[in-house]
């Protein structure tokens, strides 16, 4: 089970969303904390939109990632955006936690670590993109 989520965090991290669907339950939940969503192709969505917003508003993306097991089923994914406006860089933290189950994630529940958006609003000031 770990190595399925390792495939996961490895396949966003390269922005391949087709592939990392097919990692997901036809009925895979994910909890966020706007709204609950359910169906892999919702799901991979989230993802895949967050990636072309992102693309359109950063002058380039890296993204990284780390799997670390809670239990047999369980994992965290801790997920790291690093983004650049002009020659700034900054590096936006997140975890999710999910359950895998018969080889496939079931279930995504997206965390934000805090004081982490406060950064991020920080650097977007000082670049310009907002006031």
């Amino acid at each position: 089970m770990l190595q399925v989520a390792q495939e996961f965090v490895s396949l966003l991290d390269e922005a391949r969303f087709d592939e990392a669907a097919k990692l997901l339950a036809e009925d895979c939940q994910y909890h966020y904390w706007e709204g609950n969503y359910q169906g892999r192709d919702m799901v991979i969505n989230i993802y895949r939109q967050m990636h072309k917003e992102a693309q359109k508003a950063f002058d380039e993306l890296k993204y990284s990632s780390e799997v670390e097991p809670v239990d047999g089923e369980t994992y965290t994914l801790h997920f790291t955006d690093s983004v650049r406006i002009d020659n700034y860089w900054h590096s936006l933290r997140y975890d999710s936690i999910v359950r895998v189950k018969d080889a496939l994630i079931q279930s995504i529940e997206h965390k934000e670590i805090p004081g982490e958006q406060r950064k991020f609003q920080g650097f977007l000031q000082r670049t310009g993109k907002i006031k």
